[in-house]
């Protein structure tokens, strides 16, 4: 397997992991809330198998978001930065919000149009899911270049040592 493959593959690997982290630490964050809320409102604190089934929900929809949306949107908004326009990696995060809003929109419209919604309702929902996904794709966007400086610089100690290595066994066999 070639450098760029593994590069690829771990980078991703981290960046969805990291994020599907951060929605299971919300959801439980946000269930103790809601329940502690329930509490001091004197509501009923309802089943000991909401919290279960919500964090198989955020694992569930935060592991696709990231396999589905937000992986297909990085490498294209990658693509068109880095090695078409030659733009840098910051101009990735304009052209990743601007691909995520066109695959809410589309989205949106299409569901809107098979299930018989007003266009302006399927744009309200598409708005707030677009607002909803905007943090974990800055979350995602940033732990791919973290990783990826990470790999980088490990890569550079990693050649490094072995051309040492090399070296000091060229002598070892000349000496």
């Amino acid at each position: 397997m070639s450098v760029q493959l593994v590069r690829f593959v771990v980078k991703h690997t981290v960046a969805s992991a990291i994020v599907t982290a951060a929605v299971l630490a919300f959801t439980v964050i946000s269930y103790f809330a809601l329940l502690l809320w329930a509490a001091f409102a004197g509501g009923g604190l309802g089943s000991p198998v909401v919290l279960p089934i919500f964090l198989l929900l955020a694992l569930a929809g935060s592991v696709s978001c990231a396999l589905i949306v937000f992986l297909p949107i990085s490498l294209v908004a990658e693509y068109i930065c880095i090695q078409r326009m030659r733009w840098g990696r910051f101009a990735e995060i304009p052209v990743s919000i601007v691909l995520l809003s066109l695959v809410v929109l589309i989205t949106s419209s299409t569901v809107s149009l098979f299930n018989g919604w007003a266009l302006w309702t399927a744009l309200a929902v598409g708005a707030i899911c677009l607002a909803v996904l905007l943090a974990p794709l800055g979350v995602y966007w940033w732990c791919l270049q973290s990783t990826d400086l990470l790999l980088g610089v490990g890569i550079k100690l990693w050649n490094g040592r072995s051309a040492k290595s090399r070296e000091a066994s060229k002598n070892v066999m000349a000496g």
